[in-house]
């Protein structure tokens, strides 16, 4: 990393910071001050999926259907109308997008398991435990 590099990297972070100050300076003022409150930075929502949520959203080039927009909505992102947040939104949908990972995973596994011979099955599954940490694998 050239000494440029690390200029930028240096004024980049402390852009955030003053940002997230005059937010928090807003923010105890209430009022006017919050409400015209503007920034060109992305303020992450949850806390729970935004990285993969922004990835899709600066570098998805599939189309934009159904489960595009659903998955959007499990970090936040609303495009039906309506205004919530994503604890409302959870009510209806609970599974935040990590939860959905795991059960395409596990659906994945259990097809790929059925169309396996016993002694393979049983291989294959001593495998998985002991990847994720089971001392008897």
């Amino acid at each position: 990393m050239t000494v440029s590099d690390k200029l930028g990297a240096i004024q980049k972070t402390i852009h955030a910071l003053l940002t997230v100050a005059q937010l928090e300076q807003a923010r105890k003022l209430g009022g006017e001050a919050l409400t015209q409150f503007e920034t060109a930075l992305a303020l992450e929502a949850d806390g729970v999926t935004d990285g993969p949520i922004n990835a899709m959203v600066h570098m998805y080039s599939g189309p934009v259907n159904e489960w595009y927009l659903k998955t959007l909505a499990k970090g936040g992102w609303f495009f039906d109308g309506t205004t919530r947040t994503l604890n409302e939104q959870r009510v209806k949908d609970p599974d935040d997008l990590y939860h959905e990972g795991g059960k395409l995973f596990d659906q994945g596994l259990a097809d790929h398991l059925s169309k396996l011979k016993a002694d393979e099955r049983e291989d294959a599954l001593r495998v998985y435990r002991k990847r994720q940490g089971d001392p008897v694998g």
